[in-house]
Formats: C-alpha cells, sequence, structure tokens
C-alpha cells in the first residue's frame, strides 16, 4: 500500500531534497484526501438522493454571482439546441437592485437548475418601461 512515507521516500531515491520529498508526499495525501471525500460524497448522494432540481422556466428569478450591477437573472426564454454537445440554454436578462434591466446573458439550464430560485414572475405579467 502506498502512504506518504513512500512517496516521500521515492522522491528521496530520485535525488530531491528532503524539504521538496516532504511537499510532494503532502500533495500527494491532499490528492488522497479529496478523492477519499468525494467517495464518501457520492456514497451520501446515492444513500439520501440528490436534492430534487428544479424546472427552469420563462418567469424565474435567480440571484447573479456578481457582476457590476447585476443583482438578479431573470429567464425571459429557453433555446432548445439541436446538439447535444451545445446544450439548452436560458436567455436571460440582468436586473439591477430596482429591476431595471442592466445586461443580458445566456446560461445552461443545468447551472441555473442548480442555483437558488428567488421567485416565479411570468412574463405576461411583466412590464418593461423606458
Amino acid at each position: 500500500m502506498i502512504d506518504w512515507g513512500t512517496i516521500y521516500n521515492r522522491h528521496l531515491a530520485r535525488g530531491d531534497d528532503h524539504g521538496y520529498a516532504a511537499f510532494a508526499a503532502d500533495q500527494w495525501e491532499a490528492r488522497m484526501n479529496r478523492k477519499t471525500a468525494d467517495k464518501k460524497l457520492a456514497a451520501a448522494i446515492d444513500k439520501i438522493g440528490a436534492p430534487p432540481l428544479h424546472e427552469v422556466k420563462v418567469g424565474n428569478l435567480y440571484p447573479s454571482k456578481g457582476g457590476r450591477d447585476t443583482r438578479f437573472w431573470y429567464v425571459i426564454s429557453i433555446k432548445r439546441s439541436t446538439s447535444k454537445i451545445r446544450g439548452d440554454r436560458a436567455v436571460l436578462l440582468g436586473l439591477d437592485e430596482e429591476f431595471n434591466i442592466v445586461s443580458s446573458q445566456t446560461y445552461l439550464l443545468p447551472v441555473l437548475e442548480e442555483r437558488e430560485l428567488l421567485g416565479h414572475y411570468p412574463l405576461s405579467e411583466v412590464t418593461f418601461s423606458d
């Protein structure tokens, strides 16, 4: 079984100094810990089930994750893709804190499915003004 000491000794045998050998062994150990954590998370999700994803629909409102003035994303259209590589996309309007349109964007639907849904406001009830 490979462990921290094995990696450390391999680097020393190659002629690396003690500091680099210890660093390399630490990096190896960190990778192994991440893999173990990923496996535990996957097992937990299999056991309890993944959280349900919501359907991305025209009228959904999502928080933005940054940008200059954009605080919210409002879905105005869904573009279905004919290509499996490209994927279906949502066409979004970026809104500021006062719900003024400040930007636009397209996102893949799976990105929005994982994002918090703030609300649903039917497009037919939304009024745009200048």
